[in-house]
């Protein structure tokens, strides 16, 4: 399917009044034309304005003080100062531009006679056919060119200071701005600036007008066509989308079609309002529409200019306020969030995932710190984009074209990093981070960012004797609350708190940390010694970077299953020697809180000894602990437990008898409470007794069949 650069264009009114026997237009051009949409009319405004002759800066003024006969006077060899217009012409696009001939013999083109012409119009022969078509108009004229400097006043891509001022169709700047033109045309007063522009609009005013018509009469009918989409997305506009994963508003850009081996792409680029770590800016997006054949429904599209949508003002607002959400949420943020993410790949791509009620760190900076590749440089925020009186500099920088390489943050001005009112509605839906739950850096939607709900009570079921608990917090709380200032005789040096968590599985260690970072209000950065790698250099990259993300974040670390490096050193295992000693190391300059834990350490080795602050040995479940293990997780509906259940004092005592640890007491719970549930009811002790049997535990002589 050919686009609209591809039609054929219609004859001008300078084709039909062309003497073919000479090679320039002469004619008076009749200042009146008829009225109608889309047409120049004759009558002029209650105040006139005067457009200068010499092209400068100001181009229209309010009130005229330049007299005709000044402007006609003017040296008629300078370039653009004759009222004409050049005619040239081309068989095909491997030729070079001649004067035009009946008998098809060329006459170079003398460059230096042609540029005082206001406007040399350049056709060549159709390939599609055998009439010709118009290639390109360049303009010349310092009125034409004082004039569209206000017509084109902040259109990104036109510049009217360039020497070589050449249009080409199918004249979209002109299309969306021919109310602009009309207007201002209205108001010109000088004369001989007026039958300047009219050569201008004697060429291209034809061809708007065809597109102008069409137009109309789609919007009217509420329907559109592929091919013209273009003229319902101009420049600088608010547009609508909803692609699945959010809804938002951008600004457009530019737009292009795009041909591919299957089809053809309608392409919209605009830019909307992201932060990359260190700044608010306009990042660049491409929004696509397929191809498809005859009418459709205005309002079926997506995306679709926001003047079109019904009800947008509501829409307006929701977005407001998400863009409020995204500003608060700039910088380093611990929060909740439940909801499908976008999990950053490193061989295949993002993958969609979800957590309910997960932990995530809000962090854009550390996230581009670890991808750089992937930070985006935004185009700083500002007022409206330079004009053609300012150099043509524009505030946001980045050009019309297909990519976001020439975006450069910060040129033209200072970046800002306060959002005005009518700008978050304009931010990206989307804040990037790191998921505490899965371990991964990802993106997430501002809208189901929330508050965390603490639970104050973590800490309080921490089966674990009282003066531990206490000894454990205050290690805690001193360090991550910087009062106490003690250091090494060198600077820097030991400023970490390292406990050591000791025992059989099951028995707290791991929830200890949980529950101290629930307490203090911190992040949890769990993971697992295996997660860091057999070999010393590898185990050295990912301490290192987890040491320092940990930092950064005031959390709590914990390295499960460390064992591997605690253990005694010997001088056979060369390869365990050095992963040792990376490990050592890099603990010594580590400022925050760790916990470490081992269920199978026999000998401890020495140099660990003296780094660690505090070890503390767990010992194997008690009756008394399993019976508050037992009540944590299924007590008494009367209970103040958090996960009642219909299970009685008599029958949590006679279950404490068996010989579980605490994990093992927690998944027989869970396992029985889906039981329940799928009974659709409460859980009870015939529900426990079903797992214990499937699970082949041995039932203590008290407990009732």
């Amino acid at each position: 399917m050919s686009s609209l650069a591809d039609t054929p264009s219609q004859p001008s009114k300078v084709d039909v009044d062309r003497d073919p026997q000479n090679t320039t237009h002469r004619d008076v051009i009749d200042s009146a034309a008829p009225n109608g949409d889309g047409v120049i009319s004759k009558a002029e405004s209650e105040d006139p304005v005067v457009l200068s002759d010499a092209g400068s800066e100001g181009g229209l003024e309010e009130e005229s003080n330049l007299d005709d006969g000044k402007s006609s006077s003017a040296d008629s060899t300078a370039t653009g100062r004759e009222l004409d217009t050049k005619q040239l012409y081309r068989r095909d696009r491997y030729e070079s531009w001649s004067e035009w001939s009946p008998d098809d013999i060329n006459q170079e083109v003398d460059d230096a006679e042609h540029k005082k012409f206001a406007l040399i119009v350049r056709r060549e022969r159709d390939p599609e056919g055998s009439g010709m078509i118009l290639h390109s108009v360049t303009v010349q004229s310092p009125q034409i060119r004082a004039f569209l400097s206000k017509v084109f006043r902040n259109y990104r891509g036109v510049y009217t200071k360039l020497k070589d001022l050449t249009f080409r169709p199918p004249f979209h700047e002109f299309f969306y701005r021919w109310d602009t033109l009309q207007k201002l045309f209205q108001k010109v007063k000088d004369d001989l600036a007026r039958q300047h522009i009219r050569l201008l609009l004697d060429v291209i005013g034809p061809k708007i007008q065809v597109h102008l018509d069409v137009q109309k009469d789609l919007l009217a009918n509420g329907l559109i066509t592929f091919d013209y989409l273009w003229a319902i997305f101009e420049p600088d506009i608010e547009v609508y989308f909803d692609d699945g994963r959010a809804q938002g508003l951008y600004t457009s850009v530019c737009c292009f079609y795009r041909r591919s081996q299957e089809t053809t792409f309608f392409v919209l680029e605009c830019k909307f309002i992201d932060y990359n770590g260190s700044s608010l800016g306009y990042a660049l997006d491409q929004l696509n529409v397929e191809e498809f054949n005859g009418h459709k429904l205005i309002n079926e599209l997506n995306p679709i200019p926001s003047a079109l949508v019904q009800g947008i003002e509501s829409v307006r607002i929701s977005l407001t306020e998400r863009g409020r959400a995204f500003e608060r949420l700039m910088g380093m943020h611990y929060r909740q969030y439940s909801g499908i993410y976008m999990q950053r790949g490193r061989r295949f791509g993002s993958r969609k995932c979800h957590i309910d009620k997960g932990r995530i760190m809000v962090d854009a900076r550390l996230y581009y710190e670890q991808d750089p590749d992937t930070r985006k440089n935004l185009a700083r925020l500002g007022g409206d984009a330079a004009s053609d009186d300012d150099n043509d500099v524009q505030s946001d920088t980045y050009s019309d074209t297909e990519s976001e390489s020439s975006m450069i943050a910060g040129v033209g001005g200072s970046q800002r990093n306060l959002l005005r009112e009518d700008e978050y509605r304009l931010c990206s839906p989307f804040v990037r981070g790191y998921c505490l739950t899965s371990k991964t850096w990802a993106t997430f939607h501002v809208e189901q960012v929330a508050d965390i709900e603490w639970d104050d009570e973590a800490f309080e079921r921490l089966v674990l004797p009282h003066d531990h608990k206490e000894l454990i917090l205050a290690f805690a709380e001193s360090q991550l609350s910087h009062k106490d200032g003690f250091d090494d005789i060198i600077s820097g040096k030991g400023q970490g708190i390292i406990m050591l968590l000791s025992g059989e599985p099951g028995v707290g260690k791991t929830l200890t940390a949980e529950s101290v970072a629930e307490e203090m209000k911190r992040p949890l950065y769990a993971m697992s010694a295996g997660e860091l790698g057999d070999e010393a250099h590898v185990v050295e990259s990912g301490l290192q970077k987890v040491l320092e993300i940990s930092t950064k974040w005031d959390a709590i670390l914990l390295i499960d299953e460390c064992d591997i490096f605690l253990e005694q050193r010997t001088t056979s295992d060369i390869v365990r020697n050095k992963l040792v000693a990376v490990f050592l190391r890099l603990l010594e300059y580590y400022k925050g809180v760790l916990f470490l834990t081992t269920n199978r350490v026999t000998t401890f080795d020495a140099a660990f000894k003296s780094r660690i602050h505090l070890t503390i040995d767990y010992s194997p479940l008690d009756f008394q602990s399993r019976r508050l293990v037992w009540n944590t997780f299924a007590g008494p509906v009367s209970a103040s437990a958090k996960y009642s259940s219909g299970l009685s004092e008599a029958e949590l005592d006679m279950l404490a008898e068996l010989n579980l640890n605490g994990r093992e007491i927690k998944n027989i719970v869970k396992t029985a409470r889906l039981l329940a549930n799928r009974k659709g009811i409460s859980l009870t002790m015939e529900n426990v007794k079903t797992v214990l049997r499937i699970k082949k535990v041995d039932f203590p002589a008290k407990v009732p069949e």
